[in-house]
């Protein structure tokens, strides 16, 4: 706040030709005490060292210097949560990188005979490859010069923190939603099915609507033993709420007979002991579409990230503006396609 009052104390002086001096933290009070004094009781209520203070910051026509006191916190916008970038796996690579699946069905797989040398696998004994090339992610924001010069904060420091939690956020999207490529694809984007590249998608029990048999006994039901350990469910906040008001034909809350499947461990919520991750990249529920997923993310979903995070200033396109980007390289893919169900809703 000083150093603000005295910057626009500088201005009022050097623009009417008078001699600028520095006001002190404690000048700067006694001035704002005499001034509010002075306006709410008048001129008359001033002693001669009032009248004094307050004529250090007055202009030619007799007004007087009000600089606004600003609060030492931003007000910031809130975002939704995009929980499945908390929960998946990572691992930062050095540019390309493939991961080797084994996707045999050991249990089915019997020898006829001896294998011969150098003999190909066979009976069912299939090994795939799958690439992530880390491309580039570019997020950027457009800044006035003159806001940025006048701002009485460090706006670029508190800028590009913003940014960084917004190009997380925009990779956290992609993770649901992404067409893959160079960069993440989506959960979602995979076709159904219980082969190889495929995620089985479990049939909701009634037609446009999630209800908790779906929830607490259908997807559960459809993941293997090995995966229920890590599992956890992913849907958006909407989707567990409204869970949660489901009522019966009496208007009873089932939740009232359930309350011992639901708990609230802190921040985070579980049903059965599976923790639920809200993300806002999820459908919300309606017909055919894929509202929650349910599984192992740690094991079945990979992210790559190549350690190159940047960022790049513009200020030469516009003069009265500054562009900021950050760019980041990225790819993630599934690995494990028996770790992740979709729930989709019957039309």
């Amino acid at each position: 706040y000083v150093e603000n009052f005295n910057k626009s104390l500088q201005a009022m002086k050097q623009g009417q030709g008078r001699a600028f001096n520095a006001m002190s933290a404690e000048e700067i009070k006694a001035y704002n005490n005499a001034l509010f004094k002075y306006v709410t009781m008048g001129e008359k209520s001033l002693d001669m060292e009032e009248l004094k203070t307050i004529n250090t910051a007055n202009d030619a026509q007799g007004g007087y210097l009000v600089v606004p006191e600003v609060a030492p916190t931003l007000i910031n916008k809130k975002f939704d949560n995009y929980g499945l970038l908390e929960i998946c796996g990572k691992r930062p690579t050095a540019g390309n990188y493939e991961v080797i699946v084994d996707f045999a069905d050991y249990d089915k797989s019997y020898f006829t005979k001896e294998m011969i040398e150098d003999a190909s696998l066979g009976d069912g004994e299939e090994y795939a490859r799958i690439s992530f090339k880390n491309d580039i992610v570019k997020y950027g924001k457009k800044f006035s010069r003159t806001a940025l010069e006048d701002t009485f904060t460090n706006v670029e420091t508190d800028v590009l923190a913003k940014m960084r939690a917004g190009m997380t956020r925009t990779i956290g999207q992609l993770l649901t939603t992404g067409q893959g490529g160079a960069l993440p694809r989506g959960i979602l984007t995979y076709n159904a099915g219980i082969h190889f590249g495929q995620i089985e998608r479990i049939e909701s029990t009634q037609s446009g609507k999630v209800i908790f048999a779906d929830v607490i006994s259908k997807m559960p039901a459809s993941l293997k033993d090995a995966y229920h350990a890590g599992a956890k469910y992913v849907m958006r906040r909407q989707t567990f709420f409204s869970l949660l008001a489901e009522a019966d034909q009496s208007g009873k809350l089932q939740i009232s007979d359930m309350v011992n499947l639901f708990s609230a461990q802190g921040l985070s919520f579980n049903i059965l002991g599976y923790e639920v991750k809200f993300d806002a990249g999820m459908p919300l529920v309606a017909s055919d579409a894929l509202p929650i997923a349910f599984g192992d993310f740690a094991n079945g979903y990979l992210l790559t990230t190549t350690p190159t995070q940047g960022i790049v200033r513009d200020d030469v396109t516009n003069p009265d503006f500054i562009k900021i980007w950050q760019r980041e390289r990225h790819d993630g893919k599934v690995v494990d396609f028996e770790a992740i169900k979709l729930l989709q809703i019957k039309a």
